[in-house]
């Protein structure tokens, strides 16, 4: 019989994101020859919540602004609002 996990309820003002917008995300990352390591070293968090981030099962402020911060953007928003919005 599995065992049932003892989580804390989210934060309500928790960022997330769509699996989409979380690959557009990897793939910045790739052309900054940037890691999931250097993010979660800046955000003070594991790789594997890191990863979960990106994939959209997790929620978190401090990556998405650790996130913002290594890409060169203000704010976390401003890298949402330039999904789509680039051309290689």
């Amino acid at each position: 019989m599995a065992r049932k996990r003892n989580r804390a309820p989210g934060n309500a003002g928790e960022i997330s994101i769509t699996p989409r917008q979380g690959c557009w995300i990897q793939y910045k990352l790739k052309l900054n020859n940037l890691t999931q390591i250097a993010v979660a070293k800046k955000a003070n968090r594991s790789t594997k919540m890191v990863s979960h981030f990106l994939n959209g099962r997790k929620g978190s402020d401090r990556i998405s602004k650790a996130l913002a911060a290594v890409l060169g953007y203000p704010s976390f928003e401003a890298v949402i609002a330039t999904i789509g919005r680039e051309t290689v």
